[in-house]
């Protein structure tokens, strides 16, 4: 969601706020949004990387589960 600064500064200066302020409000408001926003690019790494780490994750499972089904049979079989 785009956050268009012209309207905002412009809101506020028809609600009585002095020019040079809402100018300054704005582009406060403005930088902290555009600093905790994610990208598409951001979400993709992200995924990717998350993805690497689930094959990750279900290869040591997988290796768990065929190195405690070899001790049980060790155990349980004559």
């Amino acid at each position: 969601m785009p956050f268009d600064t012209l309207k905002a500064a412009r809101t506020l200066e028809a609600a009585g706020v002095e020019p040079k302020q809402a100018e300054a409000m704005v582009d406060t408001v403005s930088a902290a949004l555009c600093d905790e926003l994610a990208t598409k690019s951001d979400l993709t790494a992200l995924g990717a990387e998350l993805r690497g780490d689930i094959r990750l994750l279900k290869w040591m499972f997988g290796a768990l589960v065929v190195l405690n089904t070899g001790i049980l049979l060790r155990l349980f079989t004559p």
